[in-house]
C-alpha cells in the first residue's frame, strides 16, 4: 500500500529545515510495501537528492534543485515508483532511459516543458553571466553564441569541477530512431578531448 509522509509540494521546505540531518542520514518521504519500493530525502552531497530504494537497493537517484523543481520531480518519482507503473518502470533499460512509445501523450508533453523551462533558465544564467563580467554589457547576443557558450559551461563545470548538471533532454536512438528522455552528460555524448583545459595533469 502506499504512504506518501512528506508530500511532493512539501519536500523542498523539509530539506532546508532539516539540512543538518539529511547530511548524515536519509528520511524516509513515501513508500508502498506492494512493490517493496522506498523514496528517501539526502543531502549527504550537499544538495538534496531523491533517492529510490527497492527492497533495500538503490536504483535510482535525481537532485533537486529549487522549490519547483522539487516538487516536479517528486510527483514523477512517487507516480513512477509507487504506483502500479513500478512494474513497467523496472522492466525499463537500466539507465532508466524511456522511449516515447512507452508513455502516454500528456507523459512526454509534461517531459518536454520540463525540458524547455530548464533550456530557458540555462539560456538566461549565461546571457546574465555575460552582462555581468562584460564591463561594457553584452545585451545582444545571437541564440548561437548563447548555445555556444552554453556547451562550453556545462562541459566545463562537468568534466573539469564535477558540478552536477541538471539539464534533461530528449534525444534520439542511433539505431531505433526512436526519441528518448535523458539527463546530462548524455549517453551518446562526444567531448573534444584534444582541448588542452580537460588534459590530465601527470605531475
Amino acid at each position: 500500500m502506499q504512504r506518501i509522509d512528506v508530500e511532493s509540494s512539501e519536500i523542498w521546505d523539509y530539506s532546508l529545515e532539516h539540512e543538518d540531518e539529511l547530511s548524515k542520514n536519509q528520511h524516509l518521504m513515501a513508500e508502498n510495501d506492494d512493490y517493496g519500493m522506498e523514496v528517501w530525502l539526502t543531502m549527504a552531497n550537499g544538495s538534496p537528492e531523491l533517492i529510490v530504494e527497492c527492497d533495500g537497493n538503490e536504483i535510482y537517484r535525481e537532485d533537486i534543485f529549487n522549490e519547483k523543481d522539487a516538487k516536479r520531480t517528486a510527483d514523477r518519482i512517487y507516480d513512477d515508483y509507487l504506483s502500479i507503473k513500478a512494474i513497467e518502470t523496472m522492466t525499463d533499460s537500466e539507465d532508466k532511459t524511456v522511449y516515447i512509445e512507452d508513455e502516454s501523450e500528456d507523459e512526454y508533453d509534461d517531459e518536454q516543458m520540463l525540458i524547455d523551462e530548464r533550456e530557458e533558465e540555462i539560456d538566461a544564467a549565461v546571457r546574465d553571466l555575460v552582462n555581468i563580467v562584460s564591463d561594457t554589457g553584452c545585451y545582444n547576443l545571437t541564440d548561437e553564441a548563447v548555445d555556444d557558450l552554453k556547451e562550453h559551461f556545462l562541459e566545463y563545470m562537468h568534466r573539469k569541477l564535477g558540478i552536477s548538471i541538471y539539464r534533461p533532454m530528449y534525444l534520439e536512438d542511433a539505431d531505433t530512431g526512436e526519441d528518448y528522455f535523458t539527463e546530462y552528460p548524455y549517453d551518446d555524448m562526444v567531448f573534444e578531448d584534444d582541448n588542452p583545459i580537460y588534459k590530465q595533469d601527470k605531475n
